[in-house]
């Protein structure tokens, strides 16, 4: 359900309803702190004024998954260095990330034991390693 929210904010996003679909993703980040949708990226372009393609600048372009997917650290040093122009957007979401043991993040990730509360359900399937990972990087950063 929620990646049929997101894609409908998207698709607004595309229309030019920019504003309608700012609000969207706002209310699914909210929802879900966790944000395996991605909603604080398309939040944050949409505040740098970028367009719905803006995924396109960090597309895979080499290797067996060019065209596949997205390059995740570059996407999420891109997060790291803008977020931070937009306090008022995006410092309660790292607080909220930083209510979490790092240290223990990628097993809690593995057995799915923090699940619901990071992405806010009470049901949720344990998902891989290199979320996991990423994750554990992303919030090591804010701790610094």
């Amino acid at each position: 359900l929620m990646r049929a929210i997101d894609r409908y904010a998207y698709l607004l996003w595309e229309d030019g309803q920019t504003e309608d679909a700012l609000e969207i993703f706002r209310h699914l980040l909210r929802a879900n702190p966790g944000d395996n949708q991605g909603a604080r990226h398309s939040i944050l372009a949409i505040l740098m004024g970028m367009g719905a393609d803006w995924e396109d600048m960090f597309m895979i372009t080499t290797g067996p998954a060019a065209g596949m997917g997205l390059d995740a650290r570059q996407l999420g040093d891109w997060f790291d260095t803008n977020a931070k122009k937009f306090p008022d957007e995006f410092d309660w979401l790292f607080a909220e990330w930083k209510k979490f043991d790092i240290d223990n993040l990628e097993e809690d990730l593995r057995t799915g034991e923090q699940m619901n509360i990071l992405c806010g359900q009470k049901h949720f399937e344990a998902i891989g390693t290199n979320f996991a990972v990423a994750t554990k990087r992303d919030l090591s950063d804010l701790n610094k």
